[in-house]
């Protein structure tokens, strides 16, 4: 998925809404921002 991240967190609550219940999300090695970033999308979710 891609967008911001307010697009996201309504992606992800839409599919929770849809009866999915995991997420898997893929960290590339070296790029700890993307964790951040993540992070973020879901500590409001």
């Amino acid at each position: 998925m891609t967008g911001t991240k307010a697009e996201l967190r309504d992606r992800i609550h839409a599919l929770r809404d849809a009866g999915y219940n995991h997420l898997a999300v893929h960290i590339r090695h070296g790029q700890p921002q993307m964790l951040e970033d993540w992070a973020d999308v879901f500590a409001m979710v």
